[in-house]
């Protein structure tokens, strides 16, 4: 396809019904994708399929509007990162000094038939394992000039997870994970009163949306399929609230970040206060003339913003 001149793009802007005067669409397509419009913002300027008249001030104020909820999200993701990969690292230390294993070897990891194909041979399970062994200590060299001098290490069996986990991606933990003694994972779920598989799911959906948040991707209209319910209905509070389950084969924005509060039990006024931040911007920060009830219901909220509000006070 080829892409449009900026007059075709200020003449498509209000062939969609932007009554802006051409003079401010053109500066601010100067600014901002074209591409990114259509497929992001349009959504919102259609209202039972038929065409809404809507500003230039609408995308401005979408797109604050996702850059403020993004940052507020990935505060709460990367939180839960860090508490995920810390337990990960601290489990398999203590794992490999009672077992007498060297640090990041073969022998160390297992592959788990419910993450791989039951049918893999030895070979190829040990391919995963120097694969993942050998991609950890590409990302350790890569860091290591950065470390504190104590650290001199020349093959990556001799480096402890505690170490190496910091260089980690979020996937890359994820791998760890899937890698793992089912005992270890075990022990690890269980501190966040989680099964393996639930566990699984929570990080999927985590990594997915750290992702979109870090590279300014749109958010607003996050959702994912819906994968297995939690059982532990300690938090089913934030999770099941009926006020952001639309759909009920869809997880939304607030159901996916209300995983956090497994993973934040012992700081959990931490993920109470990103939430109500949240809140606060999808509710008050109105700019545009688009009604506001179409970003509440496309986060998975209802409408009724300040009951929701009320569960996190």
């Amino acid at each position: 396809m080829e892409p449009l001149t900026l007059e075709g793009q200020v003449n498509r802007q209000i062939e969609k019904g932007c009554i802006s005067t051409k003079k401010e669409i053109e500066a601010y397509l100067k600014t901002t994708s074209y591409y990114l419009i259509n497929h992001n913002y349009e959504k919102y300027l259609f209202h039972d399929g038929k065409l809404a008249f809507f500003t230039v001030q609408d995308y401005k104020w979408l797109e604050e509007t996702n850059e403020k909820i993004s940052k507020e999200v990935l505060l709460l993701v990367l939180r839960c990162e860090r508490i995920i990969r810390n337990k990960i690292a601290d489990e398999y230390s203590y794992y490999c000094k009672d077992n007498g294993y060297a640090y990041f070897t073969i022998n160390s990891f297992i592959v788990d038939v419910f993450d791989y194909p039951n049918t893999s041979t030895d070979e190829d399970r040990n391919a995963v394992k120097t694969a993942f062994i050998d991609e950890c200590w590409t990302v350790y060299a890569k860091k290591k000039k950065n470390l504190d001098a104590k650290y001199h290490f020349s093959t990556i069996e001799s480096v402890p997870p505690f170490v190496i986990a910091h260089y980690l991606t979020f996937g890359q933990i994820r791998t760890f994970f899937k890698l793992l003694n089912k005992d270890i994972k075990e022990r690890i779920v269980n501190s966040f009163d989680l099964k393996i598989s639930e566990f699984n799911n929570v990080v999927e959906k985590l990594n997915y949306l750290r992702n979109a948040c870090a590279h300014g991707e749109f958010i607003l209209d996050f959702d994912t399929l819906k994968g297995k319910k939690i059982s532990n209905s300690k938090f089913h509070p934030y999770i099941y609230n009926p006020h952001f389950i639309l759909n009920k084969n869809k997880v939304s924005l607030f159901a996916t970040i209300a995983h956090c509060s497994y993973l934040l039990q012992d700081n959990i006024t931490f993920f109470k206060s990103i939430m109500r931040n949240i809140l606060e911007i999808a509710h008050y920060n109105k700019k545009g003339s688009v009604n506001v009830n179409s970003l509440l219901l496309s986060l998975g909220l209802s409408s009724d913003c300040k009951t929701v509000q009320s569960t996190f006070k």
